[in-house]
């Protein structure tokens, strides 16, 4: 009896923790996809019914890319089987002077090192499609850039910081 009670806890552990609300904020640069920085910015937080809500910014110069993303508008980050990495999904709308087709989805990544202060090991993706700036990508197949992310693929934060959850 007590082994099946066991194994309901912890099955309903994982549940909590897959359904959980997993919340990024902070703001920083990385290198962008031409040279030069991209900027970025997070303010996202769960809501009561626990959703994420908030919003994030990014601007690419060097790729011409400058987007503002409102998190709550597609879904919450979903764990991927990595410690302190997670992937969330929002609609993105470009800012500035943008005639036709300004907004489009977001993908990103975030790994959160879990050091303090500034270089502790986070990294970041952003990859749009739709819109203006589809096909827009930093991530970097070679999976080299961001030592600290177990799957590769990710651009370090090199100034500022990011936090998950």
């Amino acid at each position: 009896m007590k082994a099946r009670l066991g194994w309901m806890a912890a099955v309903g552990a994982v549940g909590l923790l897959l359904a959980a609300c997993l919340p990024v904020s902070g703001g920083g640069y990385i290198s962008g996809v031409n040279g030069g920085k991209a900027n970025f910015g997070f303010s996202v937080a769960c809501d009561s019914s626990s959703h994420l809500t908030g919003a994030w910014n990014y601007n690419d110069k060097g790729a011409g890319v400058n987007i503002a993303g409102d998190m709550s508008s597609v879904n919450q980050g979903c764990p991927d089987g990595s410690p302190g990495r997670q992937s969330y999904a929002s609609t993105y709308t470009a800012q500035g002077k943008c005639r036709a087709n300004c907004t489009g989805f977001a993908r990103i990544d975030i790994f959160d090192g879990g050091g303090r202060g500034s270089l502790k090991g986070d990294c970041l993706d952003v990859i749009l499609f739709n819109g203006v700036f589809d096909g827009y990508s930093n991530f970097d197949p070679s999976g080299t850039e961001c030592s600290g992310d177990p799957l590769g693929g990710l651009k370090p934060v090199l100034g500022g910081n990011l936090t998950v959850g």
